[in-house]
């Protein structure tokens, strides 16, 4: 009947869609808190916490920043730069900074940064900042990942908008979940993620919660939020280029 042939019909169209929307979020990567470059001088500073399932927490700070551009065997590189604070080093404006030099082309979706830098440096609180040599970098700071991780695949996007509180109001975003799989010399972590997506933030994300599991047998939920964001940064490393 014409009856059957209409819901049939239906039917096809609502599999179909569900194929092509499978397929649109398998094309869609994304790479944890550095989801798109932004404008150089662009930054944004996130609160950290983390549990994990033995009960050890932390709480930190974040700020991302670009600050300054450079070109290496004709490719546009940008200058990224992180620092970690706590509560107490936060109010003086100390902290651990890593800056590093990446080509654009690998900053953003479908990039995994760190393993296309070019240059470190890095310097912790009163000491004088020094290189890191490359092949140290991931050795030495295996965490970077959870700042800057592989590309994420992304398995679904979530039909109602997520909101993010910051300092300064509220931020309706997409929300996203993806999956991904660091493989370390010492172990291997699988990581489940739940993006907070916005164009109204600098680098394309205002939040973040992963849920991590290790081959070593640990587990956590790691969460990053929004503090503030602003298009003045200033590299607490202005002379190590």
């Amino acid at each position: 009947s014409i009856t059957q042939r209409l819901s049939t019909m239906r039917a096809t169209y609502r599999a179909i869609g569900v194929v092509l929307l499978l397929a649109a979020c398998d094309s869609a990567r994304g790479d944890c808190l550095l989801r798109r470059l932004p404008a150089d001088g662009s930054w944004a500073t996130f609160h950290c916490s983390e549990e994990f399932d033995e009960g050890t927490t932390r709480n930190t700070y974040i700020t991302i920043k670009s600050v300054g551009k450079a070109a290496v065997d004709g490719a546009d590189c940008r200058w990224i730069e992180l620092k970690y604070q706590s509560d107490e080093s936060r109010a003086t404006g100390n902290g651990y900074v890593i800056k590093f030099l990446i080509p654009e082309e690998h900053l953003g979706p479908d990039g995994d940064p760190l393993q296309h830098v070019i240059k470190t440096w890095r310097k912790n609180l009163d000491e004088e900042p020094g290189e890191l040599a490359m092949e140290k970098l991931v050795e030495q700071y295996p965490r970077l990942y959870l700042v800057f991780s592989e590309p994420i695949k992304i398995t679904k996007k979530r039909e109602e908008q997520g909101v993010v509180e910051w300092q300064r109001g509220r931020l309706e975003c997409e929300v996203l979940e993806g999956t991904s799989r660091r493989e370390l010399k010492v172990e291997n972590c699988d990581l489940e993620y739940r993006l907070s997506v916005s164009e109204k933030v600098p680098f394309g994300v205002a939040g973040v919660t992963m849920r991590l599991e290790s081959s070593l047998g640990y587990k956590g939920t790691i969460e990053y939020r929004l503090v503030d964001m602003g298009t003045d940064a200033i590299s607490d490393l202005p002379d190590s280029k």
